[in-house]
Protein backbone atom coordinates (compact mmCIF):
# COMPACT_ATOMS: atom_id res chain seq x y z
CA UNK A 1 0.00 0.00 0.00
CA UNK A 2 1.43 3.36 -1.04
CA UNK A 3 1.88 5.88 1.76
CA UNK A 4 2.09 9.65 1.74
CA UNK A 5 3.41 12.06 4.36
CA UNK A 6 0.63 14.49 5.21
CA UNK A 7 -0.96 17.00 7.57
CA UNK A 8 -4.20 18.96 8.01
CA UNK A 9 -3.84 22.74 8.11
CA UNK A 10 -5.44 26.15 7.83
CA UNK A 11 -4.40 28.56 5.07
CA UNK A 12 -2.63 31.82 5.78
CA UNK A 13 -3.46 34.54 3.26
CA UNK A 14 -0.73 36.09 1.11
CA UNK A 15 -1.09 39.57 2.64
CA UNK A 16 -0.23 38.22 6.09
CA UNK A 17 2.69 36.23 4.65
CA UNK A 18 4.02 39.42 3.06
CA UNK A 19 3.60 41.30 6.36
CA UNK A 20 5.63 38.59 8.09
CA UNK A 21 8.31 38.77 5.39
CA UNK A 22 8.46 42.57 5.69
CA UNK A 23 8.72 42.32 9.47
CA UNK A 24 11.59 39.80 9.26
CA UNK A 25 13.52 42.00 6.81
CA UNK A 26 12.79 45.29 8.60
CA UNK A 27 14.03 43.91 11.92
CA UNK A 28 17.07 42.21 10.40
CA UNK A 29 16.06 38.83 11.82
CA UNK A 30 17.84 36.92 9.04
CA UNK A 31 21.18 38.30 10.28
CA UNK A 32 20.27 37.96 13.97
CA UNK A 33 19.33 34.29 13.46
CA UNK A 34 22.50 33.46 11.60
CA UNK A 35 22.41 29.97 10.14
CA UNK A 36 18.63 29.58 10.36
CA UNK A 37 16.76 27.84 7.54
CA UNK A 38 13.81 30.12 6.81
CA UNK A 39 10.49 28.65 5.73
CA UNK A 40 9.50 29.66 2.20
CA UNK A 41 6.58 32.10 2.32
CA UNK A 42 4.32 29.82 0.30
CA UNK A 43 4.86 27.05 2.87
CA UNK A 44 3.72 29.02 5.92
CA UNK A 45 0.58 27.41 7.36
CA UNK A 46 -1.13 26.61 10.66
CA UNK A 47 -0.93 22.87 11.31
CA UNK A 48 -4.01 21.40 12.96
CA UNK A 49 -2.81 17.78 12.87
CA UNK A 50 0.40 16.22 11.58
CA UNK A 51 -0.66 12.82 10.24
CA UNK A 52 2.75 11.47 9.23
CA UNK A 53 2.85 8.64 6.70
CA UNK A 54 -0.69 7.52 5.91
CA UNK A 55 -2.05 4.92 3.53
CA UNK A 56 -3.59 6.48 0.43
CA UNK A 57 -6.78 4.47 0.99
CA UNK A 58 -7.60 6.61 4.05
CA UNK A 59 -7.79 9.84 2.00
CA UNK A 60 -11.56 9.52 1.31
CA UNK A 61 -12.21 9.26 5.07
CA UNK A 62 -10.06 12.35 5.70
CA UNK A 63 -11.90 14.26 2.96
CA UNK A 64 -15.20 13.41 4.66
CA UNK A 65 -13.89 14.58 8.04
CA UNK A 66 -12.64 17.86 6.59
CA UNK A 67 -15.90 18.43 4.70
CA UNK A 68 -17.93 17.83 7.86
CA UNK A 69 -15.71 20.16 9.90
CA UNK A 70 -15.97 22.85 7.22
CA UNK A 71 -19.75 22.52 7.15
CA UNK A 72 -19.98 22.89 10.94
CA UNK A 73 -17.54 25.79 11.40
CA UNK A 74 -17.71 29.30 10.02
CA UNK A 75 -14.67 31.45 9.19
CA UNK A 76 -13.06 33.10 12.19
CA UNK A 77 -10.41 35.69 12.93
CA UNK A 78 -6.94 34.75 14.21
CA UNK A 79 -4.58 37.38 15.56
CA UNK A 80 -0.82 36.91 15.38
CA UNK A 81 0.80 38.46 18.40
CA UNK A 82 3.94 36.87 19.78
CA UNK A 83 7.10 35.14 18.71
CA UNK A 84 8.62 32.16 20.40
CA UNK A 85 11.06 29.28 20.20
CA UNK A 86 10.79 25.51 20.51
CA UNK A 87 11.84 24.14 22.90
CA UNK A 88 12.90 27.53 24.37
CA UNK A 89 15.01 30.64 23.62
CA UNK A 90 18.13 29.22 25.32
CA UNK A 91 18.28 26.16 23.06
CA UNK A 92 16.12 27.11 20.08
CA UNK A 93 15.50 24.67 17.26
CA UNK A 94 12.41 26.41 15.83
CA UNK A 95 11.44 30.09 15.61
CA UNK A 96 7.68 30.68 15.36
CA UNK A 97 4.92 33.23 15.64
CA UNK A 98 1.94 32.41 17.83
CA UNK A 99 -1.56 33.75 18.08
CA UNK A 100 -4.03 34.96 20.66
CA UNK A 101 -6.35 32.37 22.16
CA UNK A 102 -9.29 31.64 19.91
CA UNK A 103 -12.34 29.72 21.07
CA UNK A 104 -13.22 28.86 17.45
CA UNK A 105 -9.73 27.51 16.70
CA UNK A 106 -9.70 25.34 19.83
CA UNK A 107 -13.17 24.02 19.00
CA UNK A 108 -12.08 23.17 15.45
CA UNK A 109 -8.95 21.41 16.74
CA UNK A 110 -10.91 19.48 19.38
CA UNK A 111 -13.52 18.40 16.80
CA UNK A 112 -10.77 17.32 14.36
CA UNK A 113 -8.95 15.28 17.01
CA UNK A 114 -12.20 13.59 18.00
CA UNK A 115 -12.92 12.62 14.37
CA UNK A 116 -9.36 11.35 13.79
CA UNK A 117 -9.55 9.28 16.99
CA UNK A 118 -12.97 7.98 15.90
CA UNK A 119 -11.51 6.46 12.72
CA UNK A 120 -8.54 5.06 14.68
CA UNK A 121 -5.90 7.12 12.89
CA UNK A 122 -2.52 7.10 14.60
CA UNK A 123 -1.31 10.71 14.26
CA UNK A 124 1.08 13.03 16.11
CA UNK A 125 -0.79 13.89 19.31
CA UNK A 126 0.82 16.57 21.45
CA UNK A 127 -0.44 19.66 23.24
CA UNK A 128 -1.82 22.13 20.70
CA UNK A 129 0.24 25.33 20.55
CA UNK A 130 -1.08 27.20 17.51
CA UNK A 131 1.82 28.76 15.65
CA UNK A 132 3.35 29.44 12.26
CA UNK A 133 6.87 28.03 11.90
CA UNK A 134 9.14 30.70 10.42
CA UNK A 135 12.65 29.21 10.74
CA UNK A 136 14.50 26.13 11.90
CA UNK A 137 17.99 25.95 13.36
CA UNK A 138 20.30 23.13 12.37
CA UNK A 139 22.17 23.52 15.66
CA UNK A 140 20.60 24.76 18.91
CA UNK A 141 20.54 28.55 18.88
CA UNK A 142 20.75 30.73 22.01
CA UNK A 143 18.67 33.90 21.65
CA UNK A 144 19.38 37.02 23.71
CA UNK A 145 15.80 37.95 24.65
CA UNK A 146 16.74 41.13 26.52
CA UNK A 147 18.79 42.62 23.68
CA UNK A 148 16.25 41.87 20.96
CA UNK A 149 12.92 41.86 22.82
CA UNK A 150 11.66 44.98 20.99
CA UNK A 151 12.21 43.19 17.67
CA UNK A 152 9.81 40.40 18.61
CA UNK A 153 6.46 42.18 18.55
CA UNK A 154 3.94 41.93 15.76
CA UNK A 155 0.21 42.51 15.57
CA UNK A 156 -1.70 41.38 12.52
CA UNK A 157 -4.70 39.16 11.93
CA UNK A 158 -6.24 36.99 9.24
CA UNK A 159 -9.45 35.11 8.63
CA UNK A 160 -9.20 31.34 8.85
CA UNK A 161 -11.52 30.12 6.13
CA UNK A 162 -10.01 27.00 4.54
CA UNK A 163 -9.08 23.55 5.87
CA UNK A 164 -6.57 21.58 3.81
CA UNK A 165 -5.30 18.03 3.60
CA UNK A 166 -1.71 18.50 2.47
CA UNK A 167 0.87 16.12 1.02
CA UNK A 168 4.38 16.87 2.31
CA UNK A 169 7.41 15.76 0.30
CA UNK A 170 10.90 16.28 1.70
CA UNK A 171 13.78 17.27 -0.58
CA UNK A 172 17.34 18.54 0.00
CA UNK A 173 16.14 21.99 -1.06
CA UNK A 174 13.29 21.91 1.47
CA UNK A 175 9.76 20.54 1.71
CA UNK A 176 7.19 20.74 -1.06
CA UNK A 177 3.55 20.97 0.02
CA UNK A 178 0.68 20.04 -2.29
CA UNK A 179 -3.00 20.34 -1.37
CA UNK A 180 -4.74 17.00 -1.79
CA UNK A 181 -8.08 18.39 -0.68
CA UNK A 182 -9.32 21.78 0.43
CA UNK A 183 -12.66 22.86 1.85
CA UNK A 184 -13.96 26.31 2.78
CA UNK A 185 -15.49 26.85 6.18
CA UNK A 186 -19.21 27.56 5.82
CA UNK A 187 -20.09 31.19 5.17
Amino acid sequence: MEKIRSFISLDINNEVKKEIEYYIKKNNLIDIFEGAKWVDLENIHLTLAFLGDINKNIIPLLKNIISELAKNNKPFLLKLCKFGFFPNHKCAKVFWIGMENSHQLLKLKTDLDYKLDEIGLNYDVKPFRPHLTLARFRYPFKFDTIRYKQKLNISTSFEANNINLVKSELFNTGPKYTNIFSCELKK
